[in-house]
């Protein structure tokens, strides 16, 4: 599933093992951006993993954050495309907790203040520790460009749904509309009707 919407304020961007501490090397924050309606596209789709004998299903997650839509796109399978002046720098995000709190602005700042909780209910828990996902910062010029964040969650710790809701309360996302209905209300103004 694909989804667009905005952000109005984007100024505090946390992506942690809420236990973790500024400068420990598996995590992301970025407290100075500090711009006003950024962009959202958001695909969360279901994926299986075999380990050993079984088949794990869970759901894998793609959320880039822009500042416009010319600079970077994101395709179903969360592959990103960018322009050729962007400079990537990549991030891996760890836990230590067994949980993983995302969040934005107010958001980023209830991660920061439940650092000595056990797995606080900002975070989702992921049953594991280790290797969660990872943030993927462009920038132009040394300017903030665009951040996309990729995870993993597997169906026994949340549901795509679930899933859907935490990221849109702990980004503060507005106007959200799944794809098809955006291609829908397009092909409706230039007279276009879906079969």
């Amino acid at each position: 599933m694909r989804f667009k919407g905005k952000i109005n304020n984007l100024n505090h961007i946390v992506i942690s093992d809420p236990s973790y501490e500024k400068g420990v090397l598996c995590r992301y924050e970025n407290d100075k951006i500090n711009n006003q309606n950024w962009l959202v596209d958001m695909v969360i789709n279901s994926a299986e993993d075999k380990v050993g004998d079984y088949y794990v299903k869970g759901t894998e997650f793609a959320l880039l954050l822009k500042q416009n839509e010319k600079d970077c796109t994101i395709s179903e399978n969360a592959f990103l495309s960018y322009l050729d002046n962007v400079n990537i720098k990549d991030y891996q995000i760890g836990m230590d907790t067994a949980c993983i709190a995302m969040g934005v602005n107010d958001k980023a700042k209830q991660i920061l203040n439940s650092r000595s909780v056990w797995q606080p209910s900002c975070s989702i828990k992921t049953g594991s520790d280790g290797i969660f996902g990872e943030v993927s910062e462009g920038k132009i010029d040394d300017e903030l460009s665009f951040i996309l964040i990729t995870g993993y969650f597997e169906d026994e710790f949340i549901t795509q749904n679930q899933l859907f809701d935490y990221l849109q309360e702990q980004f503060e996302m507005t106007d959200l509309v799944k794809e098809d209905e955006i291609l829908d209300i397009e092909n409706k103004e230039k007279g276009e009707f879906a079969l």
